[in-house]
């Protein structure tokens, strides 16, 4: 499984790609994304979740690229921090989908 999230070469956008197009993994990056877009980078990126990879050739799908801007605290501190930054994310988007399958049934 190759999930991750990369940003564009010529755009300020985060893009979303997971590989078993699975809709829980794919909220999770977007949200994820979300929170380094509005925590991390120095501007206001857009996110967009892709359905297949965006590569200019079959070896290279740009995941390395990133913002030398963007949050790297690899403190204990810090590192601790996002854990639970991504345990929230993990905690609501769970929430979430327990209510709407409440209001489905």
């Amino acid at each position: 499984m190759a999930e991750g999230t990369a940003t564009a070469k010529s755009a300020v956008a985060i893009f979303c790609y997971d590989s078993k197009d699975l809709t829980d993994y794919r909220k999770l990056l977007e949200e994820i994304a979300e929170d380094v877009a509005l925590k991390g980078l120095p501007q206001r990126y857009k996110v967009s979740v892709v359905r297949s990879p965006i590569q200019d050739d079959k070896d290279n799908n740009n995941c390395r690229r990133v913002n030398k801007e963007a949050w790297n605290d690899y403190t204990k501190l810090g590192l601790l921090h996002r854990r639970w930054d991504i345990l929230c994310a993990v905690v609501t988007l769970s929430d979430n989908a327990g209510v709407s399958s409440e209001k489905e049934g």
